[in-house]
């Protein structure tokens, strides 16, 4: 028994001799790095992590700022509407505070960005693209769910460069889309029309400007560019001097000398003071007239109103159409933008 112990103790001996005290103390600072160097990463990682929940978070917290900014854009917009129509309900016109107003819709400071609204146009004599701070009115547009064939029809051949068979065939489309044998009822946005054969995002970026499903199908005189009066079925010279007299003196549009008509009755009496008309150019507006095709008065508003972040490349475009006899919105479409994202056109 005590041969075995001193055996047992000697075994005991001679371990320990054989590892010595800096061996044993090497072995424990080893793993006390490893330790540390595995937490380490693991707080780099955990830090990592956090951060990009932070980055998250501001991310989210701007987007819901440039929205609020767009939304007072919007906002604005239908200030301006309704006080032109409490103060001068008779007529609508491009010299009005909500379609021309760089004042009210030019880089407007809200919170931490800026908002503006703003569209685009075209020259009636050469057809360069103009940008003018404000609304739209729909009714300056063909309605493509009240139009006939012929109108649409011409529309297309002059914005898309088709020949009058195959812009004959896109207006016979469109027509059969919206009656009950198709899709059984009017199209809800001009987005639908590129549900129909051979209107592709080329075609329907040509158009989209000059058409809409909003209102009554009427067409504001005050308004309306010469393209769409030249649809209606006004001679070019006679759609020429509309837009003349609307100019005023300056021959600017969308100045404060402007003229506008001020009711369908008088609208051939008001043109005739300003330039001579011919018997035929009164025939041709007078039939257009007969039949109904005419509004001085615009009810449907689209407004394009986008927001920016001072110092942060955090855009939101917000695109509504305002109806001001129900005083609501019939569309809302919203966008958040980056730097290289597109802007508002």
């Amino acid at each position: 028994m005590q041969r075995a112990i001193n055996i047992d103790g000697g075994w005991n001996k001679s371990w320990r001799s054989n590892c010595p005290e800096g061996s044993r103390r090497g072995s424990i600072f080893f793993v006390v790095l490893w330790t540390i160097v595995l937490l380490a990463i693991f707080a780099v990682s955990l830090g990592h992590r956090v951060q990009q929940k932070i980055r998250f978070v501001n991310r989210l917290e701007d987007k819901n700022k440039v929205y609020l900014i767009a939304l007072a854009g919007v906002n604005r917009a239908i200030a301006q509407i309704k006080a032109k129509k409490k103060e001068y309900p008779e007529y609508d016109c491009l010299k009005d505070t909500w379609s021309s107003n760089p004042e009210s819709f030019r880089e407007i400071p809200a919170g931490e960005g800026k908002f503006s609204i703003s569209y685009s146009h075209r020259s009636w004599e050469n057809g360069d693209v103009l940008s003018r701070f404000g609304a739209i009115d729909e009714e300056r547009k063909i309605n493509v769910n009240k139009a006939g064939r012929e109108m649409i029809s011409f529309l297309f051949q002059r914005q898309t460069g088709f020949d009058r068979t195959q812009a004959d065939e896109i207006a016979t489309a469109i027509i059969d889309w919206r009656d009950a044998d198709s899709k059984n009822s009017p199209l809800e946005s001009i987005e639908e029309l590129l549900l129909i054969k051979s209107i592709d995002e080329k075609t329907f970026s040509r158009i989209k400007d000059y058409v809409t499903v909003y209102t009554d199908g009427k067409i504001n005189i005050n308004t309306v560019e010469g393209l769409v009066l030249v649809c209606l079925g006004l001679k070019e010279e006679l759609a020429d001097k509309i837009i003349r007299f609307r100019r005023g003196h300056d021959s600017i549009e969308a100045t404060d000398d402007d003229n506008a008509f001020s009711a369908i009755s008088n609208i051939i009496s008001d043109l005739h003071q300003f330039c001579e008309l011919s018997q035929e150019e009164r025939q041709n507006l007078s039939n257009l007239i007969s039949q109904g095709l005419f509004t001085v008065c615009s009810e449907n508003f689209m407004i394009k109103s986008q927001g920016k972040l001072d110092g942060r490349d955090e855009y939101c475009k917000i695109v509504c159409i305002f109806r001001t006899q129900e005083g609501k919105i019939v569309y809302w479409q919203r966008q958040n933008l980056g730097l290289a994202s597109e802007t508002l056109s």
